[in-house]
């Protein structure tokens, strides 16, 4: 029960890192000369940002096929070492106030995947997930890069998705990979219970969406909400301890998503 709530409080903690990273986003983006809205806080999209993101997943292919696969020839490996690098380079470089900042930005990637690859931190691999996840949500949102309908659909069919992948499709082989697992957790642990790293990125998306759309106070909101269910399982494992609880999590949260949704479209 202890290793649920703690857990949850983890979880709603790195919800509350998503708002504190829009608000960082938000005052980097009023100092600096990208073109924004600035009334609706929304990042506009402009010529110098496709190109930003191809340079960046060049360089990260070369960089992950030269490094990772000479340390591994693992390729699955590779593959998920290249998709941590990226998300995080983007995280950080949305973050950078240096003109030099994408020279920054791949630096501290390169930096703090390299320190992975060679120690293997299960923290740390937590961490860069986390931080990578927070830039790619934050940029999907505030660009505004899809229809507010279509990301709802698309929330609905990946929790039937997720819903499938815990009582119908066999996990994975990539899930069972230790070589990959112990560099790159796939999810967030503490003790015998744990969150999948799916589940936490489509947590952030709602976030996310709740901040662009609806305001800082309803982000919150669902951001305590998303982190509940948690607790609520963790009563339900002290009253049930025989049971082996495994719960497609966000079957759970979109629920809640969509009923925040459907009150403030109700209420406006």
């Amino acid at each position: 029960m202890i290793e649920f709530f703690a857990l949850a409080f983890v979880f709603f903690l790195i919800l509350l890192g998503s708002n504190l990273y829009h608000s960082l986003l938000l005052m980097r983006l009023e100092k600096s000369d990208s073109p924004h809205l600035q009334k609706q806080k929304v990042i506009k999209t402009n010529k110098a940002s496709p190109l930003v993101l191809i340079t960046i997943l060049f360089l990260l292919i070369i960089a992950s096929l030269v490094v990772v696969f000479l340390l591994s020839k693992n390729i699955l490996l590779v593959y998920v070492g290249l998709v941590t690098f990226a998300m995080l380079t983007i995280s950080v470089y949305f973050l950078a106030a240096s003109s030099h900042r994408f020279i920054i930005s791949l630096f501290i990637s390169t930096l703090l995947i390299l320190v992975q690859l060679f120690f293997k931190i299960p923290a740390l691999g937590n961490l860069l997930i986390i931080l990578g996840y927070l830039g790619v949500t934050a940029y999907i949102m505030q660009s505004k890069i899809l229809p507010p309908k279509i990301i709802l659909v698309l929330f609905i069919f990946y929790a039937l998705y997720d819903l499938m992948g815990v009582y119908v499709i066999p996990l994975q082989p990539a899930l069972a990979d230790k070589a990959i697992n112990d560099i790159f957790p796939p999810a967030i642990q503490i003790g015998q219970t744990l969150l999948g790293n799916g589940d936490l990125l489509f947590a952030l998306l709602m976030t996310a969406f709740l901040r662009v759309y609806y305001g800082l106070s309803t982000s919150l909101t669902g951001a305590f909400l998303f982190s509940l269910p948690l607790g609520l399982l963790g009563v339900f494992a002290k009253l049930f301890p025989w049971m082996n609880i495994t719960v497609p999590y966000l079957v759970l949260m979109t629920p809640l998503f969509l009923g925040i949704v459907a009150w403030h479209e109700r209420k406006a």
